[in-house]
């Protein structure tokens, strides 16, 4: 039973390999954005689900990035820094950071739990 368990994951881990480079690939063609999830405007799918919520945090964190240097300029504090982020600044800039393979197979696995 255990092996037969172990072979479904890895046929599993398999297909949800291929799926995402198939996504990729196609987002790519399409000209959107694959580390925003899908083109939230056309999927029925992601406006149900989490890839709004990750489009909207995203959007709030490019304007976050934006509105900092101006309340820096607004309002000047030397004495007090500003408490750092809950995010590493890199995380969402304009050119979109390749995933290591482990972290695009539990977003794939995520984007499929019901399976």
């Amino acid at each position: 039973m255990e092996n037969l368990i172990s072979s479904s994951q890895e046929t599993i881990k398999v297909l949800l390999g291929v799926i995402q480079e198939l996504e990729k690939g196609e987002a790519h063609r399409e000209g959107l954005s694959y580390r925003t999830g899908q083109d939230t405007d056309n999927c029925d799918t992601c406006r149900n689900s989490a890839c709004i919520i990750y489009s909207v945090e995203l959007d709030f964190k490019q304007q976050e990035d934006k509105l900092q240097p101006l309340m820096k300029r607004l309002c000047p504090t030397d004495d007090l820094p500003f408490p750092s982020l809950p995010y590493p600044q890199e995380a969402f800039t304009s050119t979109p950071k390749r995933k290591s393979k482990t972290e695009s197979k539990k977003h794939a696995r995520w984007k499929l739990w019901f399976l």
